[in-house]
């Protein structure tokens, strides 16, 4: 029992050695986004709205011109769109909010959060900062909240909603969609949902151990090879980090068991506003066939795929995505 002990500690130091080589051979790369302030205050009008349930939002309005609504994804926040206010709101008026359980927005007294909580959080958004109607960008589990508010409010649709931008996302389960594919949906309801609901119950214990995780080198070794590409920023990646001490865990953990088994295929053929379906050619959390599929079934849709860039393509090829998003909102 010792020696298997001495084993295993010898394993770990080795595992632990490894992450921190790792880590540093990401750190002296040549960075160009080294000095670049992400998630700077860019000075924008900061407000906190009530939604649907009254959830308090915050929300951020930068800038003058036809709106753009900028919807992140899992564990992100309004800063996430860093180099998208920061260079958008030069010439549009950039309308960014914390989802429900993310960064500085409230959390519901409910056992979940589902898609159709944040379809009807984007609608209140719409309704009192973009009620002459906008252009919708959604990164993530955000473009799935844009499908379904297709979905629940057709009638918003070409009125609200002049042009959708989904980026890295999807309209399958994201059971099915994530890296992994069918496993995950498999042990979806069996095995995933009720070991969620374990740890939201748990949320301190498992706010803990988010807490330690994001401090290890281990951290930005999983995202870079999760969310990145070839040549990432490190300062872009130490970023993704600070994105994730920043909300607790018990509203993500919400949104996963709330998620997790939707289906929005049904939508895609009724969406009658051009949409521009973009993924990082190499996504290894949402992988790029799901952009493959919303492409096939939206009639005016148009597919592009950003060669070199992982899941976080907003951030790691800003200078692509800040071009699409523009595009968007000058043709419609």
């Amino acid at each position: 029992m010792r020696r298997f002990f001495r084993v295993l500690l010898l394993f770990l130091g080795l595992l632990i050695a490894a992450f921190k080589v790792m880590k540093t051979l990401l750190k002296v790369r040549e960075d160009p986004e080294e000095r670049e302030p992400i998630g700077e205050d860019l000075g924008g009008d900061l407000q906190m709205m009530k939604s649907f349930d009254g959830t308090p939002l915050r929300v951020e309005v930068l800038g003058q011109g036809p709106a753009l609504v900028l919807v992140h994804g899992y564990f992100g926040n309004l800063g996430f769109w860093h180099y998208q206010r920061k260079e958008l709101s030069r010439k549009y008026k950039v309308i960014t909010f914390d989802q429900r359980g993310h960064g500085g927005s409230g959390t519901p007294h409910t056992p979940v959060i589902t898609v159709e909580d944040l379809a009807r959080d984007l609608d209140k958004v719409i309704e009192s900062f973009a009620p002459e109607g906008a252009v919708v960008v959604g990164h993530s589990m955000g473009g799935m909240g844009i499908l379904k508010y297709a979905e629940i409010f057709p009638e918003k649709i070409g009125n609200k909603i002049r042009g959708m931008v989904l980026l890295d996302t999807t309209a399958l389960p994201i059971s099915r969609a994530l890296y992994g594919g069918s496993l995950w949906y498999k042990l979806g309801e069996k095995l995933i949902l009720p070991s969620t609901i374990i740890c939201i119950k748990n949320s301190q214990i498992i706010e803990r151990l988010k807490e330690l995780l994001t401090k290890t080198a281990m951290f930005p070794v999983g995202v870079r090879y999760l969310c990145f590409g070839p040549g990432a920023s490190y300062n872009q990646i130490d970023y993704i980090s600070v994105l994730a001490r920043a909300t607790y865990i018990g509203g993500p953990l919400m949104w996963a068991a709330g998620m997790f088994m939707e289906d929005h295929t049904s939508v895609l053929s009724q969406i009658s506003v051009p949409v521009l379906v973009c993924s990082g050619g190499i996504d290894r959390v949402v992988r790029p066939f799901a952009s493959y599929q919303l492409n096939e079934k939206i009639a005016d849709s148009k597919l592009i795929i950003i060669p070199g860039a992982g899941h976080m393509a907003p951030i790691q090829k800003y200078r692509e995505c800040n071009a699409f998003i523009d595009e968007m909102a000058r043709e419609v």
